[in-house]
């Protein structure tokens, strides 16, 4: 189990310093993610994207971490491993950055 944490941690912090951190003030979280997303090379509905991003922050928020939702993801979704956890990593750092490592709810 620490290992899975150690590994979503390192998951979420590569976002972070992929996607410069938490948005700025003037962002829009919903539009920020499809665009991540599509740049990702996520290809999904924008409605579609939003939805399965606020579940990723849903199911971080109700205890699980960055690893078992990306694979509950590849469950889900037709992604491999590969766009599961860029996926993770685009919503929390864009729809909730709390659960980023340092953030107010996940604090280092």
């Amino acid at each position: 189990m620490k290992t899975r944490l150690v590994i979503a941690g390192a998951v979420l912090a590569a976002g972070v310093a992929l996607f410069g951190g938490a948005p700025s003030a003037q962002a829009d979280p919903p539009d920020d993610l499809v665009a991540a997303a599509t740049r990702d090379g996520i290809v999904a509905t924008s409605d579609n994207i939003v939805q399965d991003g606020i579940r990723v922050c849903d199911q971080i928020n109700g205890g699980m971490n960055g690893a078992q939702v990306a694979q509950q993801i590849m469950q889900n979704n037709s992604l491999d491993q590969e766009h599961a956890d860029k996926f993770v990593i685009d919503a929390v750092t864009t729809l909730c950055p709390q659960f980023e490592p340092g953030g107010a709810d996940n604090p280092v």
